[in-house]
C-alpha cells in the first residue's frame, strides 16, 4: 500500500473549476491553432495534401518497422508474427512507393488508402449491423455501414477530387472547432475571475 491516503482530499466543483480556469490560455492557444491549421487548409487545399501524403509516407515507413520487429517477438503467435512481417513490408513498400515517381504517387496512395478504409470499415459495419438483430443502435451501424461503402467507392473512383473535398471538410471543422474553443477560453477565464 502506498503512503498516500486519498480518501481525506476532497474536491469542489469550485477547486476544479479554478484548477481549470488558471490554464483558460491553453485552451485559446488550441483554438488559434485549430482555426489556424482550418485556414491554411481552405486557402491551400492541394498543398496541404502534399504534407499529408509525404507524412502519410513516413508513417507507412514507420509502422512498416514496428510491425517488422513485432514479426519477430517471440511472445506472439507464429500467425500473429507472419501476419505482422506481411503488414509490415507491404507498409514499407507502400511508404516507399510515396517517395517514388514524384508526390502524386504519394497522394495518390493516400487516396486509395482512404478509400479502402472507408469502404472496409463500412462494410464491416453493415455485416455488424445486419447480424446484430436485437442490438441497441442497429440501425445508426446499419447506415454507418452503407455511408462508409458509398463514401469508399467516391473516394476510390475519384480520388484526387475526393481528397480535395476531405481537405476543405476538414479545413472547415478545424475552424469551427476552433472558434467554439477561443469561445470556450473566454467563457472559463470570466467564470473563474482570471
Amino acid at each position: 500500500m502506498s503512503g498516500t491516503d486519498t480518501r481525506d482530499i476532497e474536491l469542489t466543483d469550485d477547486d476544479v473549476l479554478h484548477a481549470v480556469g488558471k490554464s483558460w490560455w491553453v485552451v485559446l492557444i488550441v483554438g488559434l491553432l485549430s482555426a489556424g491549421l482550418g485556414v491554411l487548409c481552405l486557402v491551400w487545399p492541394g498543398q496541404t495534401i502534399v504534407v499529408v501524403a509525404v507524412l502519410f509516407g513516413v508513417y507507412l515507413i514507420v509502422s512498416g518497422i514496428v510491425q517488422l520487429v513485432q514479426g519477430f517477438n517471440k511472445d506472439n503467435s507464429t500467425s500473429e508474427r507472419v501476419l505482422a512481417i506481411i503488414v509490415g513490408v507491404i507498409s514499407i513498400v507502400l511508404g516507399i512507393l510515396c517517395f517514388r515517381g514524384g508526390i502524386a504517387n504519394g497522394v495518390y496512395i493516400l487516396s486509395l488508402f482512404i478509400g479502402f478504409s472507408f469502404l472496409f470499415r463500412g462494410i464491416w459495419q453493415l455485416v455488424g449491423g445486419l447480424q446484430g438483430k436485437g442490438m441497441q443502435g442497429r440501425g445508426l451501424l446499419i447506415l454507418s455501414g452503407v455511408l462508409g461503402i458509398i463514401a469508399g467507392i467516391i473516394v476510390l473512383t475519384v480520388p484526387l477530387d475526393s481528397l480535395v473535398v476531405l481537405v476543405w471538410i476538414t479545413g472547415i471543422w478545424l475552424v469551427i472547432m476552433g472558434i467554439i474553443e477561443i469561445i470556450y477560453s473566454f467563457k472559463i477565464k470570466s467564470a473563474t475571475g482570471n
